[in-house]
């Protein structure tokens, strides 16, 4: 592995988390959604993540 290796992973971590947190700003001005909205829907996405679909079991 490289030296600079470490650099990179440590750059692109983070990344995808404040792209994240910008996207959904956007999302939730463009649809025009308050806050609990937007909470609950986070929340039903990272239990979905977690668990998987319904008929996948």
């Amino acid at each position: 592995m490289f030296a600079s290796s470490p650099i990179i992973i440590g750059a692109m971590v983070p990344a995808p988390d404040i792209l994240g947190s910008l996207l959904w700003s956007h999302v939730q001005r463009g649809f025009r959604l308050s806050n609990i909205t937007i909470l609950t829907t986070l929340v039903l996405l990272a239990y979905l993540i977690q668990n998987g679909p319904i008929h996948a079991r």
